[in-house]
């Protein structure tokens, strides 16, 4: 396995161990400060549920939250928290057989600023997005919603002296959800 997915795949269990070891924890009481230290994104703390949207149909609602002590930037493109269906950003089963992506997908030039999200120590965010019509989630079984996206981003200078640090894209890795349709 090449080296940076050995690093990506590292970086998803450490993020997985820090969740599973905060479950019932108040995200400030979740943050391994070691863990966070050397790895920042590690610190990212993600849910995802899906609930009733406006339209009736099922919706992604998608937390993030910063447990760590230095502020993050992170691009918004291919996340919930771009706030449109652009990509795939979920995988989505029902009865265990992967659902195909139904929503655009596009081209994009060089991110600006404004297509970031900057995440202070201790803050949360949210992100509601209807899955149709992106998904077909119309025929009753048992769904399953997983995180598909990369977090890209920096880790910004905390004082005079410290620098933007760019972070390699890593996995999110969030809560899977389970729901049905009848």
């Amino acid at each position: 396995m090449p080296a940076p997915l050995q690093r990506g795949r590292a970086r998803c269990m450490a993020v997985a161990l820090v969740a599973a070891m905060s479950v019932g924890a108040p995200p400030s009481a979740a943050a391994d400060v070691s863990t966070a230290a050397s790895d920042p994104l590690a610190a990212l703390h993600c849910t995802l549920a899906v609930e009733t949207a406006a339209t009736g149909g099922p919706a992604l609602k998608a937390t993030v939250h910063n447990a760590g002590t230095r502020s993050l930037r992170l691009l918004r493109w291919g996340t919930p928290f771009e706030g449109t269906w652009r990509a795939p950003i979920v995988r989505i089963e029902r009865d265990g057989q992967p659902l195909d992506y139904q929503g655009p997908m596009v081209k994009r030039r060089a991110p600006q600023l404004r297509d970031h999200l900057t995440l202070k120590p201790g803050q949360t965010v949210q992100a509601v997005l209807p899955l149709a019509p992106a998904w077909v989630i119309d025929t009753p079984g048992q769904y399953r919603l997983s995180a598909a996206w990369m977090w890209q981003g920096q880790v910004l200078a905390s004082g005079p002296g410290h620098a933007t640090t760019t972070l390699a894209p890593t996995d999110a890795v969030c809560t899977q959800v389970q729901f049905s349709r009848p």
